[in-house]
């Protein structure tokens, strides 16, 4: 049985119990006096400086602490000098895009549907649905028309109608002025306003919109 060993606090323990503290403490003293290992060389990365952060609204950030202090932006390459678009610019680009899904090549037209600045129906210049596009196929020309597609307009009008979607008071984009039987689904449909990027052959449209209250526009893209 292992003998008390009087310390000078006054407590009591077994000599073994004394002789792991002095092991303890040995080991700890051997480690804070080891040499420590020469510091890492620097990675190309790390002698640059801290990487990019990517923050919404203002696409990439250099590592500038006092402009992230700031809550500054600082995009790369320097900054931005496009304005931000209008409605009417926005919605007739919008209209440029889905133009490009149209799959007759003798025209391409897209058609965007819109109300209180949201986005309703779009539509572009096709075929029937389960017909062969005439980019596959070749045209059906009549007087000078492929007769084979549906334009956009009426596409996008038919679109809402397929999904439920009440387009009366609203807007039309087309990248063409409406032919006249486009124009009358138009008015019909209950749009209120139509703006256009060309015009497109039929003037007929211009008198009836003025007797009917439609606004008919066109928009510089």
């Amino acid at each position: 049985m292992a003998r008390p060993v009087h310390l000078h606090t006054g407590e009591r323990r077994t000599e073994e119990g004394a002789t792991e503290s002095r092991a303890v403490a040995a080991v700890a003293t051997a480690i804070t006096r080891a040499p420590r290992a020469p510091p890492r060389p620097a990675t190309g990365r790390e002698r640059d400086g801290p990487p990019p952060r990517r923050v919404f609204g203002g696409g990439l950030r250099v590592g500038d602490p006092s402009g992230y202090d700031r809550g500054e932006s600082k995009p790369i390459g320097g900054p931005l000098t496009e304005k931000r678009s209008d409605w009417h610019s926005y919605f007739m680009r919008i209209a440029g895009e889905v133009a490009t899904r149209a799959t007759c090549d003798r025209k391409h037209v897209g058609a965007v549907i819109v109300r209180n600045r949201t986005i309703l129906s779009t539509g572009y210049n096709g075929s029937i649905r389960g017909m062969p596009h005439c980019d596959d196929v070749g045209h059906d020309m009549v007087d000078g028309h492929c007769i084979a597609t549906i334009h956009a307009e009426a596409n996008a009008i038919l679109q809402a109608a397929r999904n439920g979607v009440m387009i009366q008071d609203g807007s039309i984009y087309i990248t063409a002025s409406p032919c006249w039987n486009c124009f009358k689904l138009v008015a019909n449909a209950g749009l209120k306003r139509v703006y256009y990027g060309e015009f497109y052959r039929d003037k007929r449209s211009f008198e009836v919109a003025r007797r009917l209250g439609i606004d008919l526009m066109h928009i510089e893209v």
